[in-house]
């Protein structure tokens, strides 16, 4: 259960860096 747990937040911090670097792109461009 904690894992799975863990295993979200690290999918859900990887998405929001996603996105970041996304606006950061389209930002620059």
């Amino acid at each position: 259960m904690d894992k799975k747990k863990s295993i979200k937040v690290l999918q859900d911090i990887l998405k929001i860096k996603t996105e970041n670097n996304n606006e950061k792109e389209v930002a620059i461009y």
